[in-house]
């Protein structure tokens, strides 16, 4: 298995043979397998495109030996988002370098989603009861103390979720944020497929939905939206994410993906510190070239492009 952690890519979106990258090989939806404990929903996904799958979704209530980048432990406790998608690509590996960030960037749209859809829901039931019970009251009762409850919102939880919308940014190159906490992991891994020019590409992502760490800085999205289920992210995420791979195989589509996840981006513009396996370096954050590498700015106005390592922010611990 390949890890892709890395971001190197031209701008113009032509391969070096002079073909353009092709979209999915399969279209229409992928299957989706729903499992309950198992070792990692990447190599259940895997394992079904070695069997023959074209593309799939398997997630799981709970996985015992859930994985990050470079091997790190993924707490993966029952409550939580637990999904792998795995398709068969026909892309450069280039290409195939920027998924992450397409990643990063569904997953943020997807997580957005699903809290106003679990939004919307909440208030709609809330104005069902709310309706059933004015019918058993008397007109005095309507305008009298009963109207308290609705100059007060009604619903103390879906009131809450309106008010407090969750807005997820990104850090580079694939850490979705809520309120500066990281809520979600994803985890690109690949291998050849059936022929050379066909990859074996499978995206795994953890989201924090009921439970977060306790040990790093770390959210769960009910802390923002009680209301919200992994179910509701999944429900956004499966389609979002292959319509998104879609986009970034198409005419354009590297610098939309670019351009989409700079506008998520935090801290553009400030000092970074970029820590690799055996050091550290600091520098401005100045933002990505087209292929998705981290432009740092450097003392003296010289620049160098990061294609690999773990971005801290001024505030946060090496």
């Amino acid at each position: 298995l390949h890890h892709f952690v890395f971001l190197v890519l031209d701008a113009d979106p032509v391969c070096c043979h002079g073909c353009r990258a092709e979209p999915l090989l399969t279209a229409g939806a992928a299957d989706v397998v729903r499992l309950g404990d198992v070792g990692s929903t990447n190599d259940e996904a895997m394992a079904r495109l070695r069997n023959g799958a074209s593309a799939v979704w398997v997630t799981a209530e709970r996985q015992l030996k859930g994985r990050g980048r470079r091997g790190r432990t993924w707490v993966s406790e029952p409550g939580n988002l637990y999904a792998s998608y795995g398709c068969n690509l026909s892309w450069p590996v280039e290409r195939i370098g920027l998924i992450p960030l397409a990643a990063a960037v569904a997953l943020a749209g997807a997580i957005e989603g699903a809290n106003v859809d679990a939004t919307a829901d909440t208030t709609h039931d809330a104005s069902d009861e709310t309706s059933d019970d004015a019918g058993d009251k008397t007109s005095d009762d309507i305008m009298g103390d009963g109207s308290d409850d609705a100059r007060q919102g009604g619903d103390d939880d879906a009131s809450d979720d309106a008010d407090h919308p969750i807005s997820a940014k990104l850090k580079w190159p694939n850490d979705v944020l809520v309120d500066g906490k990281k809520c979600a992991g994803i985890l690109i891994e690949t291998e050849r497929g059936a022929t050379a020019a066909v990859q074996r590409v499978v995206t795994g992502f953890g989201v924090n939905i009921a439970h977060a760490p306790q040990d790093t800085p770390a959210i769960a999205l009910q802390e923002k939206a009680p209301h919200l289920t992994a179910q509701d992210v999944f429900a956004r995420l499966s389609s979002i994410y292959s319509s998104t791979l879609d986009a970034l195989a198409g005419e354009g589509g590297i610098t939309a993906l670019r351009n989409r996840w700079l506008a998520r981006a935090i801290g553009l513009g400030q000092e970074i510190t970029v820590r690799y396996e055996s050091h550290t370096q600091k520098g401005r954050f100045l933002g990505l070239d087209p292929g998705g590498r981290l432009i740092l700015g450097e003392d003296g106005g010289n620049t160098r492009l990061i294609a690999a390592g773990d971005v801290f922010m001024p505030t946060e611990r090496l």
